[in-house]
């Protein structure tokens, strides 16, 4: 009964917390002992095997028939979707383009999850084509006129400093001259 059953000593825990025996830890690319088993017993046998496999699918063994074809052809998660998008060239395009997916989704030709990621497609496509258009009107605005940079800046630090004084505003009493005073344990508050 001498022995004291401290959490380092347990067997739970046979090492000090932050501490192990491999401090190093596992080599990288050591394998797993239940793996090289199985790779051991299976060595040499997996032409028969699958030989075999095969042989139970030609039969009509549903669940290696199904496990055959998963690895032959694994389930798709998208389909190729084969159908006349309109040209797309400028942001009024997209109505053309919409009116193609709707008119795909009537005849059957595309599902509504297909035709809903088709419309993000078209929806990006026009924020790019609005994203560059607005560059190009912005430039040829400053090419014009030398002033509108200027101007954008002196328009830019205006709302920085009403920004700024309203901020200022917004904090009790530090512009305003306003002091607390508390006189019979009441806040008074007076004009300084």
């Amino acid at each position: 009964m001498g022995e004291s059953t401290s959490p380092e000593s347990s067997r739970g825990r046979p090492f000090k917390k932050g501490k192990s025996g491999n401090p190093a830890g596992r080599p990288q690319g050591a394998r797993n002992r239940a793996t090289l088993a199985a790779e051991a017993l299976l060595d040499g046998e997996a032409e028969a095997l699958t030989r075999k496999a095969v042989a139970l699918a030609l039969e009509g063994d549903r669940f290696v028939l199904r496990m055959c074809l998963d690895r032959v052809l694994p389930p798709r998660r998208e389909r190729y979707v084969n159908f006349n998008l309109p040209p797309m060239k400028s942001a009024e395009d997209s109505v053309h383009a919409m009116n193609a997916i709707a008119d795909a989704v009537a005849s059957g030709e595309i599902t509504v999850g297909e035709a809903a990621e088709i419309g993000k497609f078209v929806e990006s496509f026009v924020k790019v084509i609005e994203a560059a258009e607005f560059d190009q009107r912005l430039k040829q605005l400053e090419m014009e006129r030398p002033d509108f940079l200027e101007l954008r800046e002196d328009a830019q630090r205006k709302v920085l400093e009403v920004e700024d004084a309203q901020r200022n505003d917004a904090s009790f009493g530090s512009d305003r001259g306003v002091s607390v005073s508390n006189s019979q344990g009441c806040g008074d508050l007076e004009r300084v």
